[in-house]
């Protein structure tokens, strides 16, 4: 199982930004999953296999460019995902 990751932007997005950078990251093979929190101040990310680096590498570039200079950094593991597979077993 893959656990997602949570990481917290530096600046506001819009929604119009949100969904473009959504629509550019979850059209990657390695990208499982990618949304924002209600609020547009974190981005959850699932990577297929469970490898970050060159997604998240593309994530950065995405939110600098499209949210002129927006940075990201981890914040914390989707544990709420992974306590409810726990329960299925």
């Amino acid at each position: 199982m893959v656990i997602g990751r949570y990481y917290r932007l530096s600046k506001t997005i819009t929604e119009e930004q949100a969904e473009q950078i959504v629509k550019e990251l979850a059209a990657r093979e390695d990208v499982k999953a990618a949304a924002f929190t209600e609020d547009r101040k974190m981005l959850r990310m699932e990577s297929i296999d469970g490898e970050y680096k060159d997604i998240m590498y593309y994530a950065v570039n995405v939110l600098s460019r499209e949210v002129g200079g927006c940075e990201i950094s981890f914040d914390h593991f989707d544990t709420e995902e992974l306590e409810k597979a726990l329960k299925e077993k």
